[in-house]
């Protein structure tokens, strides 16, 4: 998708168009660069953007990606599920903080705090707990491009239990990595 908005600005003969395509492509490869590349996304962890660890956010992306497979149906919705909760939490937080404004304005609140200005910053992405998720959708690609998965995917997929299959969990780990590492180089 990336190499081919890189193709699409390199041949694009509209002199005004063009750096609107590179600009576009560059930031469109650095986005999935940051989710996709194992270091990049240990820095964004160390600064505090990210929460999930590489492997787990890897799985949620592949789970968003392949929302129709069989076997990615409960933890897509268990994914979705998550992500309403959170999004119940915020509207909670919003309402109760329009509540305390609207009962003692900007006095203080309980035990001293600011009162209204503290619950209002209680309302951020930075209280989500499950901030990643929502963010997933950033990562979405057309149905179109997205690549087929392999057979020996398609077929570990299939399994019901690792622990009683002739399949070791960690191989079909390494199998979805591979994968994604392969969706990567599409990029």
């Amino acid at each position: 998708m990336v190499e081919a908005m890189r193709v699409e600005a390199n041949e694009c003969k509209d002199t005004t168009r063009k750096p609107s395509l590179l600009q576009t492509h560059e930031s469109t490869k650095k986005l999935f660069s940051s989710v996709l590349d194992e270091d990049e996304y240990n820095k964004a962890r160390r600064r505090h953007d990210r929460r999930l660890t590489y492997k787990a956010m890897q799985g949620a992306l592949m789970i968003f990606t392949y929302n129709e497979e069989p076997r990615f149906h409960v933890p897509y919705q268990i994914l979705q599920t998550l992500m309403d909760l959170d999004s119940h939490f915020s509207k909670f937080r919003f309402n109760h903080a329009c509540m305390v404004q609207k009962m003692i304005g900007s006095s203080s609140g309980t035990y001293g705090s600011s009162g209204y200005q503290y619950l209002r910053s209680t309302c951020g992405d930075r209280y989500k707990v499950f901030v990643d998720f929502s963010k997933l959708s950033s990562y979405l690609i057309p149905r179109e491009r997205i690549p087929p998965l392999t057979k020996l995917i398609e077929k570990s997929l299939l399994i019901h239990d690792f622990e009683t299959s002739s399949f070791d969990s960690n191989y079909v780990s390494n199998c979805s990595l591979n994968f994604l590492s392969r969706c990567r180089t599409s990029f």
